[in-house]
């Protein structure tokens, strides 16, 4: 009977006739029992599927020509055997059923598409298809069934290529594109969330989640193309044409479902509007027309990463990592915007000042928010400090240079890191083996600037002498306040940086400067009128080593090295004076502050060689009083090279009365000290 079919009827009768027959004789094989009725009825269905096969053709009205009812009932009879052997039959069944259960399957999908085909045109079978993926994907949800789930993800793309040729050729059809996507969310959500997704199972549940992810990428992209066929003509002229705002009510709809039916995929899917937003943003088109509308949206998105996170668990990594990577990329996109807004309305240093205010505030909200963080927590917000610090600091030093004169500009550039310097002290704890050298490098920093910049207002408003020794003025006061205040709790907290170094720092620094100034050429001290031995330079520098000396006595830090202290002390002293031996000459008799102009000066070489030797009997006659043996051989050294020196130098002038002065002068200080302060002996 089944074989007389064909030479009754026509191909498409054919085929429907058999389909019917093998739907009916499959339920009543299967009710029965009857292994060989179930195999024919599957032969006579795949012979009407081939059979209905040649019925189609092109058509200009629709997609397809051929017969609707013949191919609908090919799908609902091949629905109806795949059906019964899923849900009727009592065991698994034979391997060769279970083949051609998916041949079957194979068939409902093909004429499934064609379907739609029939009746509509593109648009039309888009929708149907995507509905499909939708059926498909619920009715997996029970029962796991590897082949249905293919189809879903088949559906899909199927879909969405037919949207691609219509995204060319037509735009206002963007509710479609709404439908279809909303169709795509659907379907992800019940391949992700089966039912049977429980126990052994899981283990086969990774297609399903491949499946439902691709499923869902593809949903939000056709959102955002949607939303963007939608919003992009109305709102052009006030919006501009940028990408980041169309992101939003797409991204929104994703948490939103995400939360009312507590989807984790669609959780984790929501976490990539914050970097595809940041990265659009940063790019030129990612600029409103308006800052005002830039600031909105800015806070819009803001508000919907916020949700987003809410949606997670609070102990879950990724809500972690992207907290911060959202306060990150926020700040960012703020920052941009107030400078660029800074960059069109203002100039100068306020045009910094709105670059940086942002990441002001944000490192403040971290600071208070987050009052005790990790290593490297730590560290991040070690550098970011040290970023505002760098950013402050140009904005102060471009503030000075544009408002203030040239040496007040120094002191607008050492105003934020002396202020920044002191609070990291306060606030950063520092690890131990580090403190020393943070308090030792910001205090040798920080202090040359400040030195420099009262030397230089020294200069600006004094001049002279003046200015030489406001160079001094800060380190001194530096020394002094260590020597005073070391018990003070603060400086006992710190002893190996403030009372070692630093203030060694302060004793070098003025060593240099001492031997500096006396070195250079004598400067005016107007208005007070130069007095040999009371002049500033010669008090202040006199007053630096009777300080020095003083201290050497006392404090157990140069214990170890007094002599060696002593002895330099002593060596400065003598270089002061014959410093200011050559000042009374250069200021009181002309000569020049030049080597040659002084070395030829045979009164200046008398004048020399008699303080030369007053010093070596104050050396040998102290050094014989306090048992000191290397002073009074400091001073019979310097008393050598004093008879040397009249030798030399004072004997080629024959005709000098200065000669004769300082022989006479000199050779009665030698009798003296003779008797007076022999050598003492040696120390034990």
């Amino acid at each position: 009977m089944t074989i007389a079919v064909p030479f009754a009827f026509n191909p498409q009768w054919t085929g429907m006739i058999w389909t019917l027959e093998a739907s009916l004789v499959y339920i009543f094989a299967t009710l029965e029992k009857q292994p060989h009725l179930r195999l024919s009825s599957l032969i006579i269905y795949i012979m009407a599927v081939i059979m209905q096969l040649g019925d189609y053709h092109a058509s200009s009205q629709t997609l397809l020509a051929g017969s609707f009812i013949g191919t609908l009932l090919t799908v609902t009879g091949g629905m109806t055997i795949f059906f019964v052997w899923q849900n009727m039959r009592e065991s698994e069944g034979a391997i060769w059923e279970k083949n051609a259960q998916y041949a079957v399957l194979l068939s409902i999908f093909i004429y499934s598409l064609i379907l739609p085909m029939l009746v509509f045109m593109q648009l039309g079978t888009m929708m149907v298809w995507a509905i499909y993926s939708v059926i498909s994907a619920f009715w997996q949800r029970n029962k796991m069934n590897t082949a249905i789930s293919i189809c879903t993800l088949l559906y899909t793309l199927g879909a969405l290529f037919l949207m691609l040729d219509l995204m060319f050729s037509w735009r206002h059809h963007y509710i479609y594109f709404f439908i279809t996507a909303g169709c795509f969310v659907a379907s992800a959500y019940w391949l992700h969330n089966p039912r049977w997704l429980i126990g052994n199972q899981r283990k086969f549940g990774w297609l399903n989640k491949c499946f439902g992810w691709i499923i869902l990428i593809i949903a939000v992209s056709v959102g955002i193309y949607a939303t963007s066929s939608l919003l992009l003509e109305p709102f052009m002229s006030f919006l501009g044409k940028p990408l980041w705002w169309i992101l939003l009510p797409t991204f929104a709809f994703i948490a939103m479902v995400a939360r009312v039916f507590n989807w984790r995929e669609a959780n984790s899917a929501s976490f990539a509007f914050l970097p595809l937003f940041f990265l659009y943003m940063l790019s030129p088109l990612g600029v409103a027309s308006h800052p005002v509308v830039s600031a909105f949206l800015l806070s819009a998105a803001g508000l919907l990463h916020l949700f987003i996170l809410n949606n997670q668990n609070e102990e879950q990594t990724s809500r972690k990592v992207m907290r911060v990577l959202g306060l990150l990329m926020f700040t960012i996109l703020w920052t941009k915007l107030c400078g660029l807004l800074g960059v069109k309305h203002l100039s100068g240093a306020w045009c910094i000042a709105a670059w940086i205010i942002v990441p002001t505030i944000m490192h403040l909200y971290v600071l208070r928010r987050y009052p005790q963080p990790e290593n490297r927590q730590g560290r991040y917000r070690v550098i970011g400090f040290l970023l505002l610090g760098a950013g402050w600091t140009l904005f102060t030093g471009m503030l000075g240079k544009q408002y203030l004169n040239s040496v007040w500009e120094i002191g607008a550039w050492l105003l934020v890191p002396t202020f920044m310097h002191l609070y990291a002290l306060k606030k950063y704890v520092t690890p131990k083996a580090y403190q020393v050298w943070q308090h030792v490098l910001g205090f040798l920093i920080l202090g040359s600037g400040w030195a420099f910049f009262v030397r230089q207002l020294g200069e600006y408003y004094f001049g002279g002498v003046w200015m030489q020794l406001s160079a001094l003025l800060l380190p001194l006061t530096a020394w002094f306040i260590i020597d005073k205040q070391e018990e003070h709790p603060y400086l006992q907290q710190h002893q190996e940086a403030y009372l070692l170094w630093n203030r060694l720092a302060c004793v070098f620094y003025s060593i240099i400067w001492l031997v500096a100034v006396n070195w250079q050429t004598p400067l005016a001290t107007s208005p007070l009128p130069y007095i040999a031995l009371l002049n500033p330079i010669a008090m202040v520098s006199a007053g630096i080593l009777l300080y020095g000396w003083r201290q050497i006595a006392i404090k157990p830090v140069y214990k170890y090295t007094q002599k060696y202290a002593q002895i330099v002390v002593l060596v400065l002293a003598f270089y002061l004076l014959n410093a200011e031996v050559m000042r009374v000459w250069h200021f009181y008799m002309g000569v020049k502050w030049q080597l040659l102009s002084l070395l030829a000066s045979i009164g200046l070489q008398a004048s020399l060689s008699i303080v030369w030797a007053i010093v070596a009997i104050a050396l040998m006659v102290t050094g014989n009083q306090v048992k000191q043996r290397y002073r009074w051989l400091l001073g019979a050294g310097l008393m050598a090279v004093v008879v040397l020196k009249l030798f030399i130098v004072e004997l080629s002038n024959t005709d000098s009365i200065a000669r004769i002065i300082s022989f006479i002068v000199v050779g009665l200080l030698l009798l003296l000290v003779g008797w007076f302060a022999p050598l003492p002996p040696e120390e034990e």
